[in-house]
This record gives structure tokens, sequence and C-alpha cells, in this order.
């Protein structure tokens, strides 16, 4: 369980960025972060991997202390996939196989290898295994940023919008993979998601920021036509399309 309280952040003394941040999420959820520009979403999942440093508060992942962890032992519990992932012109395998860094010294191993592969073919990357990610589409290469996050096998997944700059089929079939990874492979998943009614299908909970500040968290039920209204300053209607929620814009 990730179990985060009170948790604040500045990038300055002045100006608080995001504050009192209160949230608890099992094994096996995904948790999608919805808000407007500037509300603080990508700093959050940046305090949530210790990337920036809490003003206050608390993260504590499995009775672990995260900000207590040294870097080696948060690599092995979180995995972070930033929205411009840097690459190099690795092939699609040795990207991967920098994911088992936390768990080597200098050299990587058979075990390593073995894990690599795994989750290589799981992810369905065995055609492009030897092809350097800079030759890759933009949906491909999310796929092996990724490959390499959860090739240490961390417990907890965080995605800053991953289906930037991918066209709607590369984005439906990455949310898609977000649900299948985190039931399969009973992982958090939080990710920042633009599209509400794309968070409404893949969430189990959907957490809410508006200015640094937490609107509101919980089951899908918490995105009301009012709430949408007054965070996102725009009006809607909420329908019930095939046993599916589906947000409507009105003018």
């Amino acid at each position: 369980m990730l179990d985060v309280k009170s948790l604040s952040f500045s990038y300055s003394k002045e100006k608080i960025t995001i504050s009192d941040i209160n949230f608890e999420l099992n094994a096996g959820e995904v948790c999608s972060i919805v808000g407007p520009n500037g509300a603080g979403k990508s700093t959050l999942l940046k305090c949530l991997d210790s990337l920036i440093k809490i003003r206050s508060g608390s993260i504590i992942l499995d009775n672990q202390d995260v900000i207590k962890m040294n870097r080696r032992e948060r690599a092995k519990n979180i995995a972070y996939v930033s929205q411009n992932s840097q690459t190099s012109p690795l092939s699609v395998y040795d990207t991967i196989m920098l994911g088992r860094m936390p768990f080597s010294s200098f050299y990587t191993n058979e075990e390593d290898a073995k894990r690599v592969e795994k989750i290589i073919e799981e992810m369905e990357l065995t055609s492009l295994a030897n092809k350097s990610i800079t030759e890759l589409s933009g949906g491909e290469l999310q796929k092996v940023m990724i490959a390499r996050a959860l090739v240490g096998e961390p417990k907890v997944l965080l995605l800053d919008e991953p289906t930037n700059n991918l066209d709607i089929h590369n984005q439906l079939k990455l949310f898609s993979l977000v649900k299948k990874l985190a039931k399969e492979k009973n992982i958090i998943v939080i990710i920042i998601v633009h599209d509400l009614n794309m968070s409404l299908d893949i969430s189990n909970k959907i957490l809410v920021l508006s200015e640094g500040r937490m609107e509101a968290f919980g089951n899908k039920e918490v995105l009301t036509s009012k709430l949408i209204e007054d965070v996102f300053k725009v009006k809607n209607k909420i329908i019930t399309q095939e046993g599916k929620d589906l947000i409507i814009y009105e003018e």
C-alpha cells in the first residue's frame, strides 16, 4: 500500500506549489491524476519518487518511508517515466537492461538477462529488440521506456503524461497496456491523464488537482459534473452509454 499524508512542496519560500495532499492506494490499482495546466501534477509525481525534496508530510510504501530510502532502494520500489525520456543510440535490449542497474554491480548477470528477455516478450517488443531506439516510433519508444521501468519489478509505476505526442491509436494501446500491467503485475500505477473520459475508463481511483490543492480523491464517482465545471471551467454533463460514464462538453 502507498500512503501519502499531508504532502506539501514549494519551489520557493514565498509560494507553496502543492499543499496537503492525502491519499492511499493498494497494489493493483490505477490512479489517474487530472487537473488543468499548472495544477502541480508533474510536481506531485516527482515528489512521490523523491526527485525533489518535499517541504512536509510523509510517503509510506508498505510500511517503509520512501523519503528515507537511498537512491538504489527507491529505484527498486518506484519507477518513474517522465514526459520526455532522454534517449541515446542504444538498442532496445540495452535500454531495457539499464532498468536492472539498481540490482547489479557494474556488470549485468544471467538473472538480469532473463528478466530483460521476459519483459521484452511480455511487452511484445521481440521484433524490436536489436533496433536502436532512435529508429522507433513514439508509441514504440513509450513501450520501451515503460519496459525499462518494469524490468526492475517496482511496486509503484509513475507515468507523467505518457501519451504526449501519440496518435489516438497509440494512446488507446498505451492506456490498455497500463490497465493490464496493474492487474497482472499487481503494482500501483499513477498516471497523469489529460482526457477525463479516459481517466474514467482506466482508473480505479482519480485524484483531482487544482492550483496545487487536492480537490477530490476517490472512486470514479468523485468526478462529478459540478467538480469538472469548477476545476476546468467548462460546462458539461455526464451520461451513461453502454454501461460506461461519458463526459459531454458543452459550449
